[in-house]
């Protein structure tokens, strides 16, 4: 621990980062899973309402 830093302030750091990371894992989840389903079936993407999985405008 670097001196001037208080225990509680690492350790909510520490649990920040935790969940940061936690979230960032479900969001690559997430962006594999579709790119499967796009690989598996590729008009799909073009099918569905979620403005993620559409195709930019212009």
């Amino acid at each position: 621990m670097r001196p001037g830093m208080s225990r509680t302030f690492s350790r909510d750091l520490a649990q920040s980062l935790a969940l940061m990371l936690l979230e960032l894992d479900a969001e690559l989840q997430e962006f594999a899973f579709q790119v499967d389903v796009a690989a598996v079936e590729p008009c799909a993407a073009l099918a569905t309402p979620e403005p993620e999985l559409l195709p930019p405008l212009g």
